[in-house]
């Protein structure tokens, strides 16, 4: 980030609120471990990646970043960001049709789910780089 506006301020005090939030899910989920209590942590969870999203498309899109921040650098860590929630929305229904176990096992599928996206993410940008030169 180079600069900063009104609205990415707003962004992050947003963010912000849910870091200091989440405390209270991660201690219902341990204390508990029931279906609602996975609902409220993965609502949690998604809640900051999608805010860590639109913080940065917001400053992608309103010239706020880096020069050196590319179309392609931008895509790959959205991207990226955008592994998290995906993951996490997917589990709620999870765990409230089937079990709350379930669910949470379901959230080791961060690991390969990032790597695939990372991978399918560098090579579009390697195929771009490719065909401008």
């Amino acid at each position: 980030m180079r600069r900063f506006d009104t609205g990415l301020i707003w962004i992050n005090l947003a963010l912000l609120l849910f870091v200091a939030l989440a405390p209270f899910p991660t201690s219902v989920l341990a204390e508990y471990g029931t279906a609602p209590a996975v609902v409220l942590y993965a609502g949690e969870v998604a809640m900051l990646s999608i805010l860590q999203a639109a913080l940065w498309v917001y400053a992608y899109r309103r010239g706020l970043l880096d020069d050196s921040v590319d179309a392609g650098l931008f895509r790959f860590t959205l991207v990226n960001v955008l592994v998290n929630p995906i993951v996490f929305l997917l589990t709620i229904p999870v765990a409230l049709l089937a079990s709350p176990v379930v669910a949470m096992l379901c959230w080791f599928l961060l690991w390969p789910a990032g790597a695939i996206a990372t991978a399918v993410a560098a090579r579009r940008i390697d195929r771009a780089d490719t065909a401008t030169r």
